[in-house]
């Protein structure tokens, strides 16, 4: 009796383990997805994540998004505390301006960003 309990128990570890990996799968494949059908705040917030990772910025806080009338507006701050603003108009967002300390690091293309995330030209 003893011996069948423990392979139940068995069985059923194998098999939380397989739903557990292949949920992980599911949910990695939903964000690769995600940047292609997303809404305008988040196709600004992917592109200006893009944008500072690619300019070799380390992030303390990733920048979070909110559409503010008609823009929308990213803040987050650099590893050194240095303050990070994305805009980007709220419709229609077809271009964006990423500023790190006051400085401009990007001001262009929004979809250019996310087509060459996703190996696209």
């Amino acid at each position: 009796m003893a011996d069948v309990t423990v392979r139940v128990r068995a069985a059923t570890l194998v098999c939380a383990s397989a739903l557990i990996f292949l949920a992980s799968g599911c949910a990695s494949q939903m964000s690769a997805l995600a940047p292609v059908g997303g809404d305008n705040i988040f196709k600004v917030r992917t592109a200006t994540i893009d944008v500072l990772l690619g300019e070799g910025y380390a992030l303390k806080i990733v920048p979070t998004c909110v559409q503010q009338s008609e823009v929308v507006v990213c803040e987050g701050t650099t590893m050194d505390d240095v303050k990070i603003t994305a805009i980007a108009p709220a419709k229609g967002t077809t271009t964006m301006a990423i500023n790190v300390g006051g400085v401009v690091v990007y001001d262009g293309s929004i979809q250019t960003i996310i087509d060459a995330a996703a190996g696209q030209s």
